[in-house]
């Protein structure tokens, strides 16, 4: 009997500890990327590369980089926030985000186009950042 009873708890302890383990076991929502991402501005930004998509080049070519997100989301402008306003028209895989700095009075609207790299649950990671100018949305990479 006691046996039986060991069994079970070390059942009931596996799946304590993967439901424990998070998001990092279920993957990442568009909303949970995008908040992901905009952390990453506002602390270690070498790592904000690893919300890219790791087949696109510039997950490569931004690994352990500031310079694209200096230039793009200058940390002068103080810390940054984020609003996703709606799925991006036409466009089911994108989103589109207001981005705006503590400091600054300007906001800036992107368009995050995410990719679902999950099987059983979405994880989305980041293929490409538009930035609105002129009226038009234009590539960051």
């Amino acid at each position: 009997m006691k046996t039986r009873h060991l069994v079970a708890f070390a059942v009931l302890a596996v799946i304590a500890a993967v439901f424990m383990a998070g998001c990092s076991i279920l993957g990442t929502s568009i909303e949970a990327r995008i908040t992901s991402f905009v952390d990453g501005l506002n602390g270690d930004r070498t790592q904000v590369y690893t919300n890219l998509d790791t087949s696109i080049p510039a997950y490569a070519a931004n690994q352990g980089q500031t310079s694209l997100w200096d230039a793009q989301f200058p940390s002068t402008d103080g810390t940054y926030s984020d609003i996703v306003t709606s799925p991006a028209p036409l466009d089911p895989s994108g989103v589109l985000v207001d981005i705006t700095a503590s400091i600054s009075t300007l906001t800036k609207s992107y368009k995050f186009v995410l990719k679902n790299n999950g099987s059983i649950f979405d994880d989305y990671a980041i293929t490409d950042i538009l930035v609105l100018s002129g009226g038009t949305y234009t590539s960051i990479f």
